[in-house]
């Protein structure tokens, strides 16, 4: 998980636990973890969604109709660099997040380093996001709709919150 969901193609997951990580998924708080037998599991700790509708986010999200072992035998094959790195990093996947979460962060990231993105998506979602529910006393939201980033305050809210002359990138896209 280390460097699927902490290693910069998403911005709202955290590490709790050695190789334990929370974050938000569309209307879901989950919790990605490994058992003993390094099985991946998926607690979910909070959600405005169904239970098939969160499994199947979570699948697409992951990607996990792809057989990553069997594409990682045959890169390790073909390309002795990727075997070196693949053993470092073993089973990253390409996340599918979502497009305009996705554009949002990239956004975001001009000029900029992991945490301050994390940083920066955490306050995009708290202050314009739909509350999904508390976990440990801290309360998660969803990502904001594009419509209501596109109202004319925001752009000089997300100044006062420190996102710079991204505020005004962030909502100009969000009418586009």
């Amino acid at each position: 998980f280390k460097y699927t969901l902490g290693g910069g193609q998403s911005f709202r997951w955290y590490e709790v636990e050695d190789d334990a990580w929370l974050g938000v998924l569309g209307k879901s708080v989950l919790k990605f973890y490994r058992t003993e037998d390094s099985s991946t599991r998926c607690s979910i700790l909070s959600t405005l969604d169904s239970f098939e509708e969160v499994q199947r986010q979570v699948n697409d999200f992951l990607r996990t109709n792809i057989d990553i072992k069997s594409l990682y035998d045959k890169w390790n094959e073909a390309d002795g660099y990727f075997n070196e790195l693949s053993k470092a990093a073993p089973g990253v996947r390409l996340l599918r997040q979502d497009p305009l979460e996705c554009l949002f962060a990239f956004i975001c990231s001009s000029n900029n380093n992991i945490p301050r993105i994390t940083g920066m998506m955490a306050k995009l979602c708290r202050h314009y996001g739909e509350p999904i529910g508390a976990v440990e006393g801290e309360m998660y939201h969803s990502f904001p709709r594009a419509r209501v980033l596109a109202d004319p305050k925001v752009e000089e809210e997300l100044r006062q919150l420190g996102f710079g002359y991204r505020a005004r990138y962030i909502n100009q896209t969000a009418k586009a």
